[in-house]
């Protein structure tokens, strides 16, 4: 048996094993959420809100304002702007939608 690669030790350092499947991978890090904590159910509802509107790119929109966000109001906020419809945006932004 071989020894293990540099990318093999770079995804084990991230804490993705070597031999897991890549969106399983992938999922189970963005459902941690971003170190700033937010929490990963907020996340999952944020996300699970946004599909509603726009379908699966909900997933990426919610782990890059997730990057940026501070709080859930600014997640919140973040996301918003990727509604088209002004009245259900305004529901979405609201305080405590998420």
């Amino acid at each position: 048996m071989s020894s293990p690669s540099a990318l093999d030790t770079g995804f084990k350092d991230i804490g993705i094993a070597v031999d897991e499947e890549p969106m399983v991978a992938m999922d189970r890090l963005v459902r941690a959420g971003p170190a700033r904590g937010i929490d990963p159910d907020v996340l999952t509802r944020a996300e699970q809100m946004l599909a509603r509107q726009i379908g699966p790119l909900a997933r990426i929109l919610v782990r890059e304002a997730a990057k940026h966000a501070r709080s859930p109001r600014e997640l919140s906020e973040h996301l918003a702007v990727h509604i088209d419809d002004p009245e259900v945006r305004k529901l979405f932004d609201t305080d405590g939608a998420i």
